[in-house]
This record gives C-alpha cells, structure tokens and sequence, in this order.
C-alpha cells in the first residue's frame, strides 16, 4: 500500500499524495486492482481475488479517489514480481539503515 517521511538518504521511499500515484506502469497496466477503504475490501467487497473480479488501475484508482480509500494490488501465483514484506523498519520517522541499504540494493519501487 509510501511516505512523505523519507528516509534521509534515499529519496524513493515516500508516501503517496493520491491513490497509486508512485505505482509504476508495470504494475499499473495490469488488471489486478481493487479499491479498499479501512484496509478492508470495499470493491470488489467479496470475490476479490478472483481475477474476473478485479478491476484496471484507473478504475480502481478513481473509487478510491471518489470514496477515500486507497487501491490494492491482488498478487497472483504467475506475478512476474517478486514481493518483500519488511517489519519494523522505522524508527522516529526514519527508516533503519539496514532497511535504506536493501532498497538501494534492490533499486525497486517502494511503498509503505
């Protein structure tokens, strides 16, 4: 689901000003999208993960900007990405080194 609280030194990790706006076009082309709000499902609220229930990008992205929540990318079984979930990874607003070092690393898109 990134932040205007950056890391000092690295200037890709940051928070989102509108749904999605930091989602690269890989990502973005593929229809895999849904609108949550609360982080829960809103739409669609039941059969989310099925894939002929997920909606494009754009569409997703306006329900969240019309009712306030945020879009969410289901991740599939055959998703050429590669996902990496890290946990606290932030202290007094900034991110631990180790956790700068591996998205440097990585050199990849960033959320949080």
């Amino acid at each position: 689901m990134c932040s205007e609280n950056t890391a000092r030194s690295d200037p890709r990790m940051y928070r989102q000003r509108q749904p999605g706006e930091a989602v690269p076009d890989p990502l973005r082309e593929r229809v895999q999208w849904i609108f949550t709000n609360a982080g829960e499902p809103a739409f669609p609220r039941s059969g989310w993960n099925k894939p002929d229930n997920q909606l494009s990008f754009s569409r997703a992205q306006n329900l969240a900007q019309q009712h306030g929540g945020k879009v969410g990318y289901v991740i599939r079984e055959e998703d050429p990405f590669a996902v990496l979930d890290f946990d606290d990874v932030r202290s007094s607003g900034t991110f631990t080194q180790e956790a700068v070092e591996i998205v440097n690393r990585l050199g990849t898109y960033v959320e949080y």
